[in-house]
């Protein structure tokens, strides 16, 4: 192949530390925001966010110049930092790990719908549970 063809997805999931629910209404849209303004300025192209109020969920397609912890330890940074600049905000702090999975482009979709679903799946029990021991 003459030229480079990348075309790598993933979805990546982490949680706040102790699984406490600091991410609430008010503090959701800044810190989904703070994650796609770090996509956008690293080359990630971010396909879906979503999660509830003691995790996050993204899928991205991820450009050969990006490695996964780079992408993990800039956008949980700049999250947490605009997070805890809210007035009256609980303080949001990350766990130190993450789970992040390969996806097929032919998954895309359907691992999109279940991130934009977080809410139902978690209320319906129907989450898959990815980081938990067996």
């Amino acid at each position: 192949m003459k030229d480079s063809h990348v075309e790598l997805y993933a979805h990546i999931v982490w949680t706040t530390s102790g699984c406490e629910p600091t991410i609430t209404s008010t503090v959701q849209p800044v810190v989904y925001s703070a994650i796609e303004h770090e996509c956008t300025k690293l080359g990630v192209a971010l396909l879906a966010i979503g999660g509830i109020e003691d995790h996050v969920h993204i899928l991205v397609q991820m450009p050969h110049s990006v490695m996964v912890p780079i992408l993990m330890q800039r956008a949980k940074g700049v999250s947490a930092r605009v997070a805890n600049e809210l007035p009256g905000g609980p303080t949001l702090l990350w766990q130190r790990g993450y789970g992040a999975f390969s996806i097929s482009r032919w998954d895309v979709e359907r691992v999109a719908r279940y991130i934009a679903n977080q809410r139902r799946h978690h209320a319906e029990n129907t989450s898959i549970r990815i980081l938990e021991p067996a």
